[in-house]
């Protein structure tokens, strides 16, 4: 990051391996043609500088990422170092760092930077709720407000503040693993002058609940704290100075001890903690400083590390070291025992106890004989306006995180038995934490711990199961067969802890090896294929299978039905078909028959036959079921009424009238001497011949003319009107002859067929006219005018009946002989003979 003055970007290297560690050094963005090639040996410190464009600049995107790789363990400090404001910082391997960061910053030309270890890592910067905005390409990210970030491998992102900024509080959040660093081009804390500030962040993950606090050696001034919370409601307890309650995730509490005691602060969430140094130790000496301090959880059991060296003024260099009293006579420094220090208590603690220890320049090397006492190592230097400080070195074990079991590896700094301690158990067949465990989490010795004379500790036998031991220095390994785990190799790995049996499956443990027994339904090594039981086409009549687990489901095509589509569904059950119409059950779905004059599927309409207009003539057309009915006008008739009604089919005229259909009816053209609707009624002459004709009977001879009425009606006639008028007749004659009103003459009929009869008669009354001798007369003389249409002989009667019994003739045997009519055609004869005989028997 950016310094006050151009300065020197320098890194140290050691190691505490026995053999020479290769380091390469790129800076593959920056400068792609740079490379540098280190041989680094325990104790040793091999340096390297870059160029000072390196640097961080401004709020920028930018390509300053540095690539160091080793082919074994190494410790890498940075420094950026100028005369008078230079700071330093442990570099933490790949393999430790996260994705989730808390910013931490004192609040003067703040300044923190982010570095990308992968490609296309989005990046979210979540500004902290009291930190300075970021301003970014002319964009104000104020509090609470997210700028996004898509880095590739060796990209950096570097912010800087105002005078007056602090980024305390920003949360740094990325989907891929990234290095965060965070601190200030010049600060100024407390009386002294300003000065570099930078440490590197440590991720959330490793967070811890239990700290202490330090003063700056050297230098008898105050020292101030920050601290971050991680969660939202977050309680902490600061020996001396009671609870402080962060109610936010990114809450910053800031906190000054100036007597320069050390002291406890418990969390019950988990925290980070932050060192910041005031300067002004003496009238030119010292200045600000900042560490990221490290929780207890976190300490480790050996640290190799270096001071650091400037050009002009020298560093007066310590190291604060924190153990518990009942093991610094285990604690080693440079190989010298460190019980003859002098050592204080920390407050809060009943078994803590922390020293101050002047040391010279250069690597050193502290331990403890008990690889599993951890303690803390913090290096420090004041120097004439300038100062330095960082942690020696600390565990960075993702105790925050979700814990899963593992397989115990020596100093392998992971908690493999998940109860919050790491590489806290010996290898010496004993509990050494109390769990109720042996040998479950296993320290290693630190390399420079040794004897001069190497025990063979495989002599005993400790690898079971027939695992392979391998000697080492005070301790040994056990390579064990597949299936064992655990040191000795004591343990079968149980195969089916990680439940490999899928879908219920049961799984029964062997060695090296598991078994499922799979449940219903499914099958193969772990029960992981859901058997097709549609292979054997259980479905029919092309209904479609889909597989179930130990079962299917057929989805039937219309019309079939049951598991298997096996059942054809009769669709008629539910009477489908109306109006009496025939279901006929068909697959898939029915059909109906529906009767005569019905029709659609299933028979609903009645089929309405007058829609075509089948009758004529204005006939009225009345549907009826499978058919129609015509009302014809009185015009017509017929089916469709296409005929024209001819009345005088029936012969309604009487008396040789001529009929002439009319439209509604007809009319009659009368001979001579008759007249009426239908020439019923007749113009007689007072004296007629009797003339005994076809019948043998007496008729009266008419001499008769044509006689046209203009008059014309309907007329309608039968046999009851035939039969009325007859009875009428022979009641009026039966009168008349009682009364002698009747005034003919009788008259024996000559034998001669041709004679006449002559007889009186009174006039005849008629609705017309009364007739005359004079109208006959009159008649006759019409006659001779007017020929007659037919000469025949007319029945002796002037009524509508056809009878006239006023006159007959008597034989000569004296019996009577009645005429009979010849002209009433609508009549059969042999009604007219037994109305004839029934008028004889009323007669007689």
């Amino acid at each position: 990051m950016d310094n006050y003055n151009p300065g020197t970007l320098q890194v140290f290297v050691t190691t505490d391996n026995f053999h020479a560690v290769r380091v390469t050094i790129t800076t593959p963005l920056f400068d792609s043609t740079y490379l540098r090639q280190l041989s680094v040996n325990k104790s040793v410190i091999s340096t390297e500088i870059f160029n000072w464009n390196l640097r961080g600049i401004g709020t920028e995107l930018s390509n300053k990422g540095i690539d160091i790789k080793a082919d074994n363990e190494i410790t890498v400090y940075a420094v950026n170092k100028e005369k008078e404001t230079t700071d330093a910082f442990v570099v933490f391997p790949i393999d430790a760092i996260g994705d989730e960061y808390y910013i931490l910053t004192w609040n003067v030309r703040s300044t923190f930077m982010i570095i990308s270890t992968m490609e296309n890592t989005v990046v979210h910067v979540t500004t902290g709720k009291g930190a300075t905005p970021i301003i970014y390409k002319g964009v104000t990210y104020s509090p609470g407000m997210t700028l996004t970030l898509i880095m590739n491998t060796y990209e950096s992102f570097h912010v800087q503040g105002s005078e007056t900024s602090d980024f305390s509080g920003t949360y740094v959040k990325s989907n891929k693993v990234i290095t965060v660093m965070s601190g200030s081009q010049c600060s100024n804390i407390g009386g002294g002058a300003c000065d570099h500030l930078c440490s590197q962040m440590t991720s959330v993950d490793t967070f811890g609940k239990q700290f202490l606090t330090m003063s700056m050696p050297n230098c008898n001034v105050p020292v101030d704290f920050k601290i971050v919370a991680s969660s939202s409601n977050t309680y902490i307890n600061i020996n001396g100075r009671g609870a402080v309650h962060l109610s936010t995730a990114g809450d910053v509490h800031a906190f000054q001890i100036t007597d320069q005691t050390s002291r406890t602060i418990m969390a019950d969430k988990p925290i980070a903690l932050a060192f910041f140094a005031e300067g002004g130790c003496g009238s030119d000496q010292g200045d600000p400083a900042m560490i990221l301090l490290p929780p207890i959880e976190q300490f480790a059991a050996d640290y190799t590390f270096s001071t650091i060296k400037t050009p002009g003024n020298p560093f007066q260099n310590a190291l604060t070291v924190v153990i518990p009293s009942t093991e610094i006579n285990g604690l080693s420094l440079d190989g010298h025992l460190m019980t003859s220090y002098h050592w204080q208590q920390v407050q809060g603690s009943s078994t803590l106890q922390i020293t101050n220890v002047n040391i010279v320049d250069g690597p050193h090397t502290i331990f403890h004989s008990n690889p599993t006492v951890t303690f803390l190592a913090v290096s420090t230097g004041t120097a004439e306006y300038n100062s330095y400080g960082y942690i020696a070195g600390q565990r960075l074990a993702p105790i925050n995180s979700n814990c899963s079991m593992s397989k115990t590896v020596p100093g392998d700094i992971v908690d493999n038995d998940c109860d919050g301690l790491i590489d806290e158990e010996l290898l010496d067949g004993k509990d050494n934490d109390g769990d109720g465990k042996i040998d479950e989490d296993l320290a290693v010795y630190f390399n420079g711990c040794h004897s001069t004379s190497d025990k063979d500790e495989c002599a005993s036998n400790p690898c079971l199961n027939g695992g392979t031991c391998s000697d080492d220095v005070n301790f040994y390994n056990c390579t064990c067969k597949p299936g064992y785990t655990e040191n000795n190799c004591q343990i079968d790995i149980d195969e089916c802890a990680s439940s490999p049996c899928q879908h219920t499956g049961h799984c029964v443990d062997l060695v090296n090896d598991y078994r499922c027994h799979c449940s219903k339904g499914y099958k193969g090594n772990n029960c992981e294929i859901d058997i097709n039981d549609c292979l054997s086409n259980p479905c029919l009549n092309g209904g479609t299978c889909s597989d179930k687990v130990n079962s299917y489901v057929c989805t039937c095509p219309q019309g079939y039905v049951d598991q298997n589509c096996q059942t054809d569904v009769n669709e008629c059950v539910s009477n489908p078909c109306y109006n009496n119409a025939t279901c006929i059950d068909e697959t898939p779905g029915w059909n109906c028959s529906c009767l005569p004059g019905f029709y659609e599927q299933q028979c609903r309409t009645e089929l309405d036959e007058c829609q075509s207009n089948p009758c004529r003539n204005n006939g009225t057309c009345i549907d009826i079921v499978n058919g129609y009915y015509c009302l014809c006008a009185n015009e017509s008739s017929g089916r469709h009424c296409e005929q024209k009604i001819n009345s005088c089919l029936s012969s309604p005229c009487f008396n040789d009238g001529v009929c002439t259909n009319q439209l509604y009816g007809y009319t009659c053209d009368c001979l001579e001497h008759w007249h009426g609707d239908k020439c019923e009624y007749e113009i007689i002459n007072r004296t007629m011949g009797c003339l005994d004709i076809e019948y043998s009977e007496c008729s009266c001879r008419v001499n008769q003319l044509r006689t046209k009425t203009p008059k014309s009606n309907k007329a309608l006639f039968g046999t009851v009107g035939f039969a009325t008028g007859l009875i009428l007749t022979l009641i009026s004659h039966c009168l008349s002859r009682l009364l002698n009103k009747a005034k003919a003459s009788t008259k024996i009929c000559p034998e001669n067929d041709r004679s006449t009869l002559l007889e009186e008669l009174s006039p005849v009354q008629t609705d017309k006219e009364v007739v005359t001798e004079d109208s006959i007369k009159s008649s006759s003389e019409n006659r001779r005018k007017f020929p007659a249409h037919s000469s025949d002989t007319h029945n002796c009667f002037i009524d509508h009946t056809g009878f006239d019994f006023s006159k007959f003739c008597v034989n000569k045997d004296g019996s009577r002989r009645v005429p009979k009519c010849r002209h009433q055609r609508l009549i059969d004869k042999k009604i007219i003979k037994n109305e004839i005989k029934q008028i004889r028997s009323l007669l007689s």
